[in-house]
């Protein structure tokens, strides 16, 4: 049973991280709505996010989202930087220069 789960565990990421980022799609999108994180299929709109920030680990970055309110996903997303192509300081660097944007245009 434990060898099952392993399987399934290994194809699902396979098909949802390694196979997109060997075919170099998107896995994360910056506009003038929010954000969207392709690899887990989540949108967050600026007009939701209270904070950016960046958690440095030992092989990858995540990327921190503070939302106003509580949501579905909690009141707190990570965006692992893993998937992202770029250096992770850049890319936080850059959301968080988008967001500041954003904020002050709205």
């Amino acid at each position: 049973m434990a060898d099952l789960v392993f399987l399934f565990l290994f194809l699902f990421v396979l098909i949802k991280r390694l196979i997109p980022a060997f075919r170099n799609e998107v896995a994360l999108e910056l506009t003038e709505e929010g954000i969207t994180d392709y690899t887990r299929n989540i949108v967050i709109e600026w007009r939701d996010v209270k904070d950016v920030n960046m958690e440095l680990g030992r092989s990858f970055s995540k990327m921190v989202i503070d939302l106003k309110e509580e949501t579905d996903y909690g009141k707190q997303i990570a965006i692992s930087l893993r998937w992202v192509a770029g250096k992770d300081l850049e890319i936080c660097e850059t959301t968080m220069a988008y967001f500041e944007e954003m904020t002050r245009l709205s």
